[in-house]
């Protein structure tokens, strides 16, 4: 029997001063995170009953085995991050344990231990969708697909790696 997957489309936003990303399921947003246009700002990732933070955003970090994003609550405590693990690999890293990322050409793809749990997948420039929405200019970026098997709390996790992930 084969896994069951859910799919989420990812959107790519902006407007003056702000850039972001929304995650969707059958049009109905469940994930977002976004953060003004500045230098080191501050990520706010939001959905699936969580609230978390990436404070001081620097994507001039210098690369190497160990250096890591954390992603905070509210309250400033760790709740988990990414770690940089070598050429195209990072891990993440939360209170439920540790996933595996691989980049590729075309996205992303994540493992916990050696099952497959998720996949990110950019989608070429002629199968995107750009609109207007609210005042921001959207564009559909990716297609996530999650293996239901994948613990939830891995969710915003998985969804913040377009802008998190090394």
């Amino acid at each position: 029997m084969a896994k069951m997957e859910r799919q989420y489309i990812g959107i790519q936003y902006h407007a003056t001063g702000i850039f972001g990303y929304s995650f969707r399921e059958n049009g109905t947003e469940l994930f977002n995170m976004n953060c003004p246009v500045l230098p080191e700002p501050d990520i706010a990732l939001s959905g699936f009953g969580k609230k978390l933070w990436h404070r001081k955003y620097d994507g001039r970090i210098t690369l190497f085995p160990g250096i890591r994003r954390n992603i905070t609550d509210e309250s400033g405590n760790i709740q988990g991050y990414f770690e940089y693990a070598g050429l195209h690999e990072f891990r993440i890293v939360t209170e439920k344990g540790i996933a595996w990322v691989k980049a590729f050409e075309d996205g992303w793809k994540v493992f916990i231990g050696t099952a497959p749990a998720a996949a990110i997948l950019r989608l070429p420039e002629s199968e995107r969708n750009c609109f207007s929405e609210n005042g921001y200019d959207m564009e559909e970026r990716f297609l996530v697909n999650i293996h239901e098997e994948t613990d939830f709390s891995l969710y915003p996790y998985i969804m913040a790696i377009p802008m998190l992930g090394f």
